[in-house]
């Protein structure tokens, strides 16, 4: 109940109930219970949950076999927390791991704010692919950070502008049209 109004003294309990939550999620896919829980914690805007979400995330995204569901699960509960996890995701953007880098973007695109366009334009030559989402074989860091910065708008257009100017075709061209449709709808 505390959780359901967003009260910050629901966080321990929260945890506690993410992580047998997680657990069972794990063994038997129980993705409703997990996902309800991610969804409460997301809304119990508590330093706690987001360091409890990052860990997972980084977790999640480290396995061999990766749950691209708990993963989407765990990036609804941080995208619920708005701007006061963007600080720790950004962090999320120097990860050894191509597929955290990746996630962390997917956030961003999800939590528009300004302060991820510098972190995100470094990610523009990060040419770095991890198996890629549904029908993608591979997905690449810097067409996930194309998006983010996509998403932020104008103040983003310089990232976007040098990106446009990529020898790499596949950014390029993300780049020139995500820049045509940020310019037009100012």
């Amino acid at each position: 109940a505390l959780a359901a109004i967003g009260d910050p003294r629901a966080a321990d309990a929260l945890i506690a109930k993410f992580r047998s939550d997680l657990q069972s999620h794990r063994q038997n896919h129980n993705n409703d219970e997990y996902e309800s829980t991610c969804k409460a914690m997301g809304q119990t805007k508590h330093p706690k949950i987001i360091e409890e979400l990052i860990a997972a995330l980084i977790s999640t995204n480290s396995q061999q076999e990766v749950d691209m569901r708990e993963s989407q699960i765990l990036r609804g509960g941080l995208v619920a927390l708005g701007s006061l996890a963007v600080e720790s995701v950004l962090k999320l953007l120097k990860a050894d791991n191509p597929r955290v880098r990746g996630e962390a973007c997917n956030v961003l695109y999800h939590i528009p704010d300004q302060r991820a366009v510098a972190p995100l334009s470094e990610l523009i030559n990060d040419q770095a692919e991890y198996p890629g989402l549904g029908w993608q074989q591979k997905d690449r860091v810097n067409e996930r950070a194309i998006y983010a910065l996509a998403e932020i708008g104008m103040p983003a257009k310089e990232a976007l502008t040098k990106a446009a100017a990529s020898s790499d075709d596949r950014i390029r061209e993300l780049a020139k049209d995500k820049l045509a449709k940020i310019t037009k709808a100012k």
